[in-house]
């Protein structure tokens, strides 16, 4: 993530105060938190309350308008 400018701090944030979360494929969903023009997306999985990232990535925000 540190190659992107990424901190685990950001995704932490993204996933627990959201612009939006979006439902993904199977049982996947998409936080997504916007960052100046750019969007920050997070990848995850919830199960038994525990979250796991698959993958986080910044995108073009109007790519992924809220």
């Amino acid at each position: 993530m540190a190659d992107y400018c990424i901190s685990e701090e950001m995704v932490v944030n993204c996933l627990y105060n959201p612009d939006s979360v979006l439902t993904g494929l199977g049982d996947r969903y998409i936080a997504q938190q916007r960052l100046n023009s750019l969007m920050l997306r997070v990848v995850f999985e919830e199960q038994n309350e525990e979250v796991t990232v698959i993958t986080v990535y910044k995108a073009k925000g109007k790519r992924y308008e809220l």
